[in-house]
């Protein structure tokens, strides 16, 4: 069994926002009941994605390929 929250919905209900991370898969128990981080995951989404930064495509994996880690700080 997988256990998962409904982080969000659209209004036409036809598309729904699930996360495991926020559950406990052992008991179910919603481990971010005041979707406290939910709110900081969605902040760093909304700084936008950085795509000056070349990649490496690895199969299913892309991995940033930094050279200076304090760039990415900021």
């Amino acid at each position: 069994m997988v256990y998962c929250k409904v982080i969000s919905m659209e209004e036409d209900g036809e598309k729904i926002s699930l996360s495991m991370k926020a559950v406990n898969q052992t008991t179910g128990q919603d481990l971010d009941p005041n979707n406290v981080q939910q709110s900081l995951d969605d902040r760093k989404k909304k700084k936008g994605h950085r795509s000056d930064i070349p990649k490496i495509e690895l199969g299913l994996f892309t991995i940033p390929l930094v050279k200076n880690v304090e760039a990415m700080v900021t």
